[in-house]
């Protein structure tokens, strides 16, 4: 009803559906046409069917009328009640209760509705309200005074702190685990950094020793899988920044391709590069772009795939900024032999959880697809600021 009303409050809900004529088919009670039944009582008949505690304050702020449900929640009668106004209030501490007048006779100045969340101290105990009010006139259009409502959220707001606080300790957790992780990794690096040291130097003494080599292949690939972890943790810890400079995508994208190639020349996949004809100068950090490209197709060499072909594709934006798109699909060897319709997704990978934090860092967005032989593997989409 309120979003229908384009109201902001049960308080204006119960004007216009007073001054309608909407409640149980009764007028309004400004017009005063039942003779039969006086105005007061259609009017306290009205408040009463209200499910909260709502009260009629002059523009003075003193009480007109409330309902059953307002004498109860204030614990008091209602000869105690009419006349009162809220800086009278005995309940409230002499600062709550100046305060909520003064904003109360705001309101009443500028004639417009007000809407309040408080702490406050009533009764000697903390609550939390929500309290509302709508101006209010009568059939000559002249103003009354204020249609007020006034709801206990206490509960309410127990439950939003207990959340808050179960969020808190989760995020507390994680942060110490990533931190945890974090030292761990930095400490193995250093640790193998001086194994791998080690190892190099006595192969030089053992030039023949074949073994050797094969051990510090593998600890190479070791210490970049950690690498690749420790950065992916360092990206959580939002301690990664970016450094952008001018530089051309295309060219980028080909270094980093023929890097990637170089490093594989061992296995049977290659990448293809189809890059755009004009030149795509932008702002850039290109260690971290390169890193990016780098990871997500060092996960799709883990599917399995022969060969690769990575397609730029750039496109002007508004605001001096340029759509950049990386496609990464099967190559022509995999299409010929059918290879693609047989992958499955590995989306725990962490290369791919590098390639797609390092995307967010950019702003970016990666969209895996379904690997099949009619579209690409990945899309990756980064609009980036163009460079003079």
């Amino acid at each position: 009803m309120q979003r229908k009303l384009n109201v902001d409050s049960l308080a204006q809900v119960l004007e216009i559906a007073w001054r309608q004529g909407l409640l149980g088919g009764m007028e309004p009670v400004a017009e005063r046409a039942d003779a039969e039944q006086p105005a007061q009582e259609r009017f306290q008949q009205i408040f009463d069917a209200m499910p909260m505690p709502v009260a009629l304050r002059d523009t003075e702020g003193r009480l007109l009328a409330c309902n059953q449900q307002y004498l109860t929640f204030h614990a008091v009668t209602q000869e105690q009640a009419l006349g009162m106004r809220i800086i009278d209030s005995s309940v409230l501490t002499p600062e709550e209760a100046l305060r909520m007048h003064q904003n109360y006779l705001q309101a009443v100045t500028l004639a417009q509705p007000f809407r309040d969340e408080l702490i406050l101290r009533y009764r000697d105990r903390q609550m939390a309200v929500r309290s509302w009010g709508v101006p209010f006139h009568d059939s000559q259009g002249s103003l009354v005074g204020m249609l007020c409502s006034t709801v206990d959220i206490t509960d309410h707001e127990q439950q939003i702190a207990s959340l808050s606080q179960t969020r808190e300790q989760r995020r507390s957790i994680t942060r110490t685990r990533t931190l945890f992780l974090q030292d761990a990794a930095e400490q193995l690096m250093t640790q193998l950094d001086g194994i791998i040291k080690s190892v190099h130097r006595v192969s030089h003494q053992q030039p023949d020793n074949q073994r050797l080599g094969s051990i510090q292949s593998g600890l190479l690939t070791v210490q970049e899988q950690i690498q690749v972890l420790l950065d992916v943790v360092r990206i959580e810890r939002g301690i990664v920044v970016l450094i952008p400079v001018k530089a051309e995508l295309n060219q980028l994208t080909r270094d980093e391709v023929a890097a990637f190639n170089g490093r594989h020349p061992a296995t049977p996949s290659t990448v293809a590069l189809q890059t755009e004809a004009h030149p795509a100068n932008v702002w850039v950090d290109p260690a971290r772009y390169r890193q990016m490209v780098r990871s997500i197709l060092e996960y799709c060499l883990s599917l399995g795939l022969p060969d690769i072909v990575v397609q730029c594709q750039a496109t002007p934006a508004p605001q001096a900024e340029l759509d950049w798109q990386l496609h990464i699909k099967p190559g022509p060897t995999s299409l010929a032999e059918g290879l693609a319709d047989y992958l499955t997704q590995n989306e725990i990978n962490p290369q791919l959880a590098l390639g797609s934090r390092l995307m967010a860092l950019m702003n970016g967005e990666l969209s895996l697809e379904p690997p099949g032989a009619d579209g690409p593997l990945a899309i990756l989409c980064i609009r980036f600021p163009q460079a003079a």
